[in-house]
């Protein structure tokens, strides 16, 4: 939990000098548990919002199938609660399960990379923060 307690440092150093930051964790993970978290968590300045992968085109590189995935950025920029609390799933067609492997790579391995329209959007989200701040 090294880098876990370093980064909600890195954090809480954001926060104290009025500057924003952004966790990104499956919802579910055990993570979201330990001290260093729950104490960023518990900061009236933070919030959390959980989103679904599909909506940001995380599928499995076999099938083309969309994978759900549930997880949750934790932050104190406004807009990326903004673009993702949005993003819950609508999907009417099954979604691929994160099991086996692909291509010698297991499939939880291979949905640990963001898919690009993540990153658009919290790039987004940043973007549109620096442009609030500026003003």
């Amino acid at each position: 939990m090294v880098m876990l307690d370093f980064g909600a440092m890195v954090a809480q150093h954001q926060l104290r000098n009025g500057q924003f930051f952004a966790f990104e964790h499956p919802a579910g993970a055990t993570s979201w548990s330990q001290p260093s978290l729950q104490a960023l968590a518990n900061d009236p300045r933070c919030f959390s919002v959980d989103f679904d992968q599909c909506q940001v085109c995380l599928r499995c590189p076999k099938t083309g199938k969309l994978i759900k995935k549930r997880t949750r950025l934790l932050s104190n920029a406004p807009l990326i609660k903004d673009i993702f609390a949005p993003l819950q799933c609508k999907c009417t067609s099954p979604h691929a399960h994160i099991e086996g492997s692909v291509n010698g790579m297991s499939l939880s391995v291979f949905c640990q990379h963001y898919p690009a329209e993540f990153c658009e959007k919290l790039a987004e989200a940043v973007q549109l923060t620096v442009r609030r701040v500026e003003r």
